[in-house]
């Protein structure tokens, strides 16, 4: 949670979409559980884990985080680096 909190510094609605993402994981591995066989350790691992999904973005610089309207088009391949960010 700690990592997760260090991405909404940045901006308070990355805050509210890990949480909504958390919510969804969770919701969504209960579901499924018993058809692809999650038990309970592996949703609690899946709903803690979740936050992390996009910590990447702590990489990517505000004027493209936080641009109004759509990206362009060199603007849009380094916010998807996130992923990348975040993996490393």
């Amino acid at each position: 949670m700690a990592m997760a909190s260090l991405a909404e510094t940045r901006d308070n609605e990355t805050g509210n979409h890990i949480r909504r993402t958390q919510r969804y994981v969770r919701a969504l591995a209960e579901r499924l559980s018993s058809e692809i066989g999650l038990n309970v350790e592996s949703i609690e691992l899946l709903y803690k884990s979740a936050p992390l999904h996009d910590i990447g973005k702590v990489g990517v610089p505000d004027a493209i985080l936080f641009a109004p309207g759509r990206l362009s088009d060199d603007d849009m391949a380094l916010m998807k680096k996130h992923t990348e960010y975040g993996r490393d």
